[in-house]
């Protein structure tokens, strides 16, 4: 799985003679140390392609012409026979040297390697283990891959793959990490799967980490670091601080979203009182008709924020198509992390409102379902960005407020507070 190595189309060494170069070091050493004996060789070939090309004739014609620029450039040059051979040798080698020079860097940076070639190569051969593992079907297992090509070919590769694609890499040849950290922390610490804080430690073993997050904030579904700290750090003595009680909404809203928990994490209250949250039931054209009202008023009250918060990136998509146009100029949709919060009144998607707080947050849910567990911590982070007030508009009964004491919460119907 290598590159063949060219300048400006032109190839100097194919792919074929560097795997067989390859293939003539030692197999009983680690792949990284055969592809820096490879490198070595490598390097020693492009030094003969330089001596090979300084012999031609256009070299000899650009020395030449930069040694007569030399002499006239500098009056005080001294021109003797010696220094005339040590300037032309000097300048053959400058001008090959430069003609050479991408050739050489990549080879120094190993990118005579294909490494998506060698990434997919690797997902390819663990093929059957992975199937058995995991009851993965084989051809979910080869549609994944065609993905992963697909994406790489636009130099793109997903989060998931990112460890995986680093590690081999590592193993392929010897990666330095330039900066040295001693302390790291990670915030929003259930939102990273074990393999990614395992790759920073290997990174970084000497460094101090502090993990810091809310495990009930789950919205990605993944494996949480917390039941694998003792694989993560089994040789280390590891402080949890576990903290329960909430700043951001009040005992109501509080008291509301602590029955979405699926564990025993319950939150525990402060002293801060408001109104109970509200549930508005309607038709789609209902729950719009009243959102945008309410889109108004909160528009006109320039010390709160108000968030409308959605399932996903879509959901706020198609929430704010349906606006109409003199409300979307009073309402900024957020799909991205690239976005700034410009204005009071913002859609957001689940994912992207955690960590943040408003005054007020109507949760848009006509369309979207919430029924496994999963469902319930993602309902349960999007309740509790609400300090102050919290409205749920939905289409029709939500299985998961089944479960919700009828006394936390007070019921609407869309079509009457409209009239």
């Amino acid at each position: 799985m290598f590159r063949d190595l060219k300048i400006q189309g032109q190839t100097y060494l194919t792919k074929e003679q560097i795997r067989r170069w390859y293939q003539e070091t030692n197999h009983e050493l680690p792949i990284y140390q055969r592809t820096q004996l490879l490198q070595t060789k490598l390097l020693k070939k492009i030094g003969g392609l330089e001596k090979d090309e300084a012999k031609k004739d256009w070299v000899k014609e650009a020395t030449e012409e930069q040694l007569q620029q030399v002499f006239a450039n500098d009056p005080h040059q001294e021109y003797s026979e010696e220094n005339e051979r040590r300037l032309r040798k000097k300048l053959r080698q400058q001008i090959v040297r430069k003609k050479f020079r991408s050739l050489t860097r990549g080879v120094k940076n190993f990118q005579f390697i294909n490494q998506a070639k060698q990434y997919l190569h690797f997902l390819q051969s663990v093929e059957s283990a992975a199937v058995k593992e995991t009851g993965i079907e084989a051809a979910a297992w080869q549609q994944s891959i065609a993905n992963i090509r697909q994406g790489m070919r636009q130099r793109q590769i997903k989060q998931e793959d990112a460890v995986l694609f680093f590690l081999l890499i590592k193993q392929l040849y010897p990666v330095h990490v330039e900066e040295k950290a001693r302390f790291i922390f990670i915030d929003e610490m259930q939102d990273f799967p074990p393999a990614q804080v395992a790759l920073l430690r290997q990174l970084y073993p000497k460094a101090g980490i502090t993990l810091c997050g809310d495990l009930n904030q789950k919205v990605y579904g993944n494996e949480t670091i917390v039941g694998a700290l003792a694989e993560l750090f089994p040789h280390e003595s590891v402080k949890r601080y576990q903290l329960k009680t909430s700043y951001r909404s009040t005992k109501e809203i509080t008291d509301f979203a602590n029955q979405f928990l699926v564990g025993s994490d319950q939150v525990e209250l402060t002293a801060r009182k408001g109104a109970v949250p509200t549930i508005v039931k309607g038709t789609e054209s209902e729950n719009l008709a009243f959102l945008e009202t309410s889109i108004r008023k909160a528009a006109e009250n320039q010390r709160w924020r108000t968030a409308i918060i959605c399932k996903t990136a879509k959901d706020c998509q198609q929430l704010y198509a349906q606006l109409a146009e003199t409300m979307q100029e009073q309402v900024q949709l957020i799909t991205s992390e690239e976005d700034f919060m410009k204005r009071n009144v913002m859609i957001f998607p689940a994912f992207l409102a955690k960590g943040l707080e408003f005054d007020q947050v109507f949760v848009w849910t006509p369309g979207t379902t919430f029924v496994t567990e999963q469902d319930q911590l993602i309902f349960y982070t999007m309740a509790t960005r609400a300090m102050h007030q919290l409205t749920v508009l939905t289409q029709e009964e939500l299985p998961l407020l089944v479960k919700a004491d009828p006394a936390t919460y007070q019921f609407q119907e869309a079509s009457r507070i409209n009239e």
